[in-house]
């Protein structure tokens, strides 16, 4: 029975043991050389709370030992518990809380008689250290022997918090996430060991990708404990820590509490997690590319290593492009980062040409620290000239003067081109100038008038551009300008002909026309004034109205004509004669044969003095041509009448005209044909003139003029009719030499 310090209320019964206890020890005493008593005590100095501890109280004695005690001195407590056992086989384990039910102590002592020893079962130990006796009392001898116990708990319940600001703090547990956070963020890190005894040490540590561990005492600040009521510590220990670089992502923080009571630290670990902005931007480099007109090119940008990823725009001389682009994400070089890539299809253009191709890379959550990340590149377009341009698109020059823009350094071509633009100034095909310059060098003549070309080219093509060039001159006369051959006039008595003085000048706006008479009809010299039948109204004029009125009227007429430029060198000469039947056509040829007919043109001759008209007749080989055909009657009936006889003689085909050209169909292929054209006035008609031809067979192909009208003549009349013919013009020239007929009449013939 635990029964601690027993009362001595009751001395009077125990009178007889106590005399029976003094013979004992009186024998004792005379024994004691003979009999001893040996105590060991085994146990644990240091138990872990809340595990079991167990001490073994053994002995050796020379003679009965009848009583174990174990005694307890709790630390902190005046008062020892006692738990007192018999050394007899019945004895049965005490109970420690037998001591009390709100004791600190839960176990139980028993006793093994048969083996000498004594156990002391101490369960779910807390907080309680304390000395630990056990006495040993034989018949002889009483020993004791003690034992301190020192209470340890490890670290337990480990929990971080996270402060980034005063306002700003959040719990972290084992293998939660720091973060994100950006680049360059500080924040404070507190490590709380709530339950350990001894107080633990907290020691923080950064582990790297590579499984490194770097302590971070420098970092870290005091350490904090305080002792719970219960016995245990509460400790903690904070930290600072800096994201100075993307390194750190994805590396491991780790407190660790360790004390005596852990054979191997505990500890907490904390993944940093970052935002970070690109490592670097590549872009696909088109410095020094030529990129040909027109053509497609793939330009790849990359932004790598960014968390989160990156958002790729693309400008082109900073206009926002939105067309033509693809874009994907790839993981990226750094665990956590990630990489961008887009892929622009640019379409070369010249208006592009050394712009700046930007690639720019921006992230939401940084926009507000920093500004995106970009990369250019020159755009090298090469083109073909374009927007040709000369400094002059119309010149106008003056005959036989130096061009004023000699001497204000020439016409100078220019032209957009990459790369720039060779330069050639063509005039009527031929090659008048190198460079982008053009100077005349000399003075001007008619002959410069027209269309000058700039021809501006590259290894990529070229491209022209036309600079009209008018040459300003002085009136000319373009027809009847020869004092030799004038232009004749046919006029009857008391009729009044129009004459028109065609004089060619530039500027021709401005033009003032005089007439005279000279009195030499072959030169200009000492010319008479204005005839006094000439109608001096339009004296001024291009035309004027003659009239005859003697005989005296009819010599010749002279007109000159002034502009801006100057007066004309020679007039243009005209001499009136009396009106009569109108001269032959002139230069009448044929100009294609085919298989069912032919074409034929004439220029006019002189009028006569009154309107003409020109009738052309074609017979069939073997038809006499004579006069009879003057005085054939032109019909409806007749006029489109088509020669189809197979015999050798066919009646004439006659075909009028105001002007002396026919176009003739219907005709057989293979056939020989004469034609006679001649003019008619109310006068009379004109001497005639005679062709020749053959047309074609049906199966040949158009042949020119000269060959078709020789061979028409050689083959229809043969070798001695065409001496025949010749011998009779050459007689008719004899003739009529007086009258200046034959050179004239000659040509036609054998026009």
């Amino acid at each position: 029975m635990l029964r601690p310090h027993p009362s001595r209320n009751f001395k009077s019964l125990l009178l007889p043991f106590i005399a029976v206890i003094l013979f004992w020890s009186t024998c004792a005493h005379a024994a004691t050389s003979l009999n001893s008593l040996a105590l060991v005590l085994n146990g644990p100095d240091v138990a872990n709370y809340g595990s079991t501890v167990v001490f073994k109280c053994s002995w050796q004695a020379d003679d009965l030992v009848f009583r174990i005690l174990w005694r307890i001195q709790l630390a902190g407590s005046s008062v020892p518990l006692e738990y007192t056992l018999k050394n007899a086989a019945q004895s049965e384990p005490v109970s420690l809380s037998n001591a009390g039910s709100d004791g600190p102590l839960q176990g139980e002592a028993s006793v093994d008689t048969r083996n000498n020893f004594s156990t002391l079962t101490l369960r779910n130990v807390s907080f309680v250290d304390g000395l630990y006796t056990c006495v040993v009392s034989s018949v002889t001898a009483e020993k004791l022997t003690n034992k301190s116990l020192r209470v340890v708990a490890p670290p337990d319940q480990i929990i971080s918090r996270v402060n980034l600001t005063h306002n700003n703090s959040s719990f972290l547990t084992n293998g939660s996430t720091i973060g994100p956070y950006l680049e360059g963020t500080g924040f404070e890190i507190n490590c709380f060991v709530a339950w350990s005894r001894p107080p633990a040490k907290i020691i923080w540590y950064r582990k790297d990708l590579q499984g490194q561990l770097y302590p971070m005492e420098s970092q870290s600040g005091p350490q904090k404990q305080q002792m719970e009521a219960s016995g245990g510590w509460r400790v903690s220990r904070s930290m600072y820590f800096r994201l100075d670089s993307r390194r750190l992502m994805g590396n491991v923080l780790i407190c660790q509490a360790e004390n005596e009571a852990t054979s191997q630290p505990v500890q907490t670990a904390y993944r940093l997690d970052m935002l970070v902005p690109p490592t670097n931007i590549s872009l696909s480099s088109l410095n020094g590319v030529q990129l040909r007109e027109g053509l497609l090119y793939q330009v790849n940008c990359t932004v790598w290593n960014a968390k989160p990823f990156a958002t790729i725009t693309w400008t082109l001389d900073r206009e926002p492009i939105s067309r033509f682009i693809v874009n994907d994400t790839l993981p990226g070089e750094t665990e956590g980062t990630f990489s961008t890539r887009s892929v622009f299809t640019y379409s070369a253009n010249p208006d592009d040409n050394g712009k700046a191709l930007s690639c720019i890379a921006t992230q939401e959550v940084l926009t507000v620290q920093r500004r995106g990340m970009s990369n250019s590149t020159i755009l090298n377009v090469v083109y073909s000239p374009r927007n040709v341009m000369t400094s002059k698109s119309h010149l106008s020059l003056v005959e036989w003067r130096l061009p004023e823009t000699d001497t204000l350094g020439g016409i100078n071509c220019t032209a957009d081109a990459n790369p720039p633009a060779q330069y050639v100034w063509m005039f009527k095909e031929s090659v008048i100038a190198t460079g982008p310059t053009l100077v005349f060098g000399r003075n001007v003549t008619l002959d410069d008038a027209g269309d000058y070309f700039c021809i501006a080219s590259n290894e990529v093509g070229q491209t022209n551009i036309s600079m009209q060039v008018d040459v300003q001159y002085r009136p000319y006369c373009s027809r009847c300008a020869n004092a030799s051959d004038p232009c004749l006039i046919g006029a009857a008595m008391e009729q009044s002909q129009s004459v028109t003085c065609d004089m060619d000048a530039s500027p021709a706006a401005d033009l003032v026309y005089m007439w005279n008479v000279p009195l030499n009809e072959t030169t200009t010299d000492n010319a008479l004034a204005i005839p006094t039948n000439l109608d001096t109204s339009s004296s001024s004029s291009a035309s004027i109205n003659y009239t005859v009125r003697s005989s005296d009227d009819y010599h010749a007429l002279a007109c000159w004509a002034r502009n801006s430029i100057g007066l004309s060198e020679q007039p243009c000469y005209f001499r009136v004669v009396p009106a009569g039947p109108p001269h032959p056509p002139e230069n009448c040829s044929i100009i294609t044969v085919m298989s069912s007919g032919f074409s034929l043109k004439c220029r006019p001759g002189f009028d006569g003095g009154h309107p003409q008209k020109f009738v052309m007749s074609i017979w069939a080989t073997g038809q006499d041509a004579d006069n009879s055909a003057l005085s054939y009657k032109i019909s409806p009936s007749t006029s489109n009448k088509a020669l189809r006889s197979q015999d050798a003689v066919v009646m004439p085909d006659v075909r009028e005209n105001v002007f002396p050209e026919w176009l003739e169909k219907g005709l057989q292929g293979g056939k020989d044909y004469r034609v006679k054209i001649v003019s008619r006035n109310e006068a009379g008609n004109s001497q005639p003139v005679f062709l020749a031809l053959r047309t074609l067979k049906p199966d040949d192909s158009t042949i020119g003029l000269s060959t078709t009208v020789v061979a028409a003549i050689a083959g229809s009349l043969g070798g001695f009719a065409f001496l025949i013919l010749l011998a009779s013009v050459a007689f008719l020239c004899v003739r009529r030499r007086k009258k200046g007929e034959c050179k004239s009449r000659r040509e036609n013939t054998y026009s």
